[in-house]
């Protein structure tokens, strides 16, 4: 893998820190056969380590540009009003650089339709970046120790307090069985922490495992299930009914392929993605 496409992973849509977490998950279990867990992680260490200096050295260009347009100006135009104007924008955009509001823009290249495009991060990403790679790699070689391998051990992508469930068990009345429930308990402990979009996340796990014959409820019993772990929505939205085109579909997929679930349907679905 090559710096762009790990650039790519990490800060293409950087807010979206569940969905970085699973680009670099998907990653990570299609990695070259014998690459261990420290060499995986060196990578994506080092282009983040890149492109911190990239991002202060292109900060600290614009500042010393504006330092010497100033000088310029008051060495040059000492009584122009315009010159004046033009050094206070100067002087507020230096402040601005030397807080977190700064944006880096990286050019990337062109894209298919000949287009050149860009990926544009503040300080603040880049941090939020290196702590999910640190975060995960310390879960997988924690995973890895437990278990004595990872191959066969998919890490837990939630975060948050973990909803408890004895293996044993499950809601019959709502699941086909245990491994059902607990995909639907990672699920909600992965998107619980996203209030406002409740209603949108959790039509659209009712969809998807309803589909796939995870669940035999209504969706007002659903709803009832949820409610038990403090989740309100007040319907089941229908515009999430088309779940296979849905930017929760990839997550859904890592939680299918954890609990082993159906893995013949789940990889034709891929087929046709």
């Amino acid at each position: 893998m090559d710096k762009r496409e790990i650039l790519e992973i990490l800060f293409t849509k950087v807010k979206d820190k569940i969905l970085i977490r699973h680009r670099i998950l998907d990653s990570f279990y299609s990695r070259p056969n014998g690459m261990t867990v420290e060499s995986f992680f060196y990578q994506y260490q080092e282009v983040i380590d890149d492109i911190t200096d990239d991002f202060n050295s292109s900060k600290q260009k614009n500042i010393e540009d504006r330092k010497s347009s100033i000088d310029y100006n008051i060495k040059n135009f000492p009584n122009d009003e315009s010159a004046q104007s033009a050094n206070k924008y100067h002087l507020n955009e230096i402040n601005n650089l030397d807080s977190l509001d700064f944006t880096y823009i990286k050019p990337m290249g062109y894209n298919s339709l000949g287009e050149l495009y860009y990926l544009s991060f503040k300080a603040s990403d880049i941090l939020d970046v290196r702590d999910i790679v640190n975060k995960l790699k310390s879960e997988i070689l924690s995973n890895q120790e437990h278990n004595g391998s990872v191959s066969d051990n998919r890490v837990s992508i939630t975060e948050g307090e973990d909803i408890k469930l004895k293996y044993q068990d499950f809601s019959n009345e709502i699941f086909k069985d245990k491994y059902s429930e607990l995909l639907a308990l990672d699920f909600i402990n992965l998107y619980k922490p996203n209030n406002d979009k409740s209603n949108a996340n959790f039509s659209f796990l009712f969809y998807a495992m309803d589909s796939l014959s995870l669940i035999h409820c209504s969706g007002t019993k659903f709803r009832e299930y949820l409610e038990e772990h403090n989740i309100f929505i007040d319907r089941i939205d229908s515009k999430q009914s088309s779940w296979k085109s849905n930017t929760r579909f990839q997550a859904f997929l890592l939680l299918c392929e954890k609990h082993k679930i159906k893995i013949n349907i789940i990889n034709n679905l891929k087929s046709n993605i």
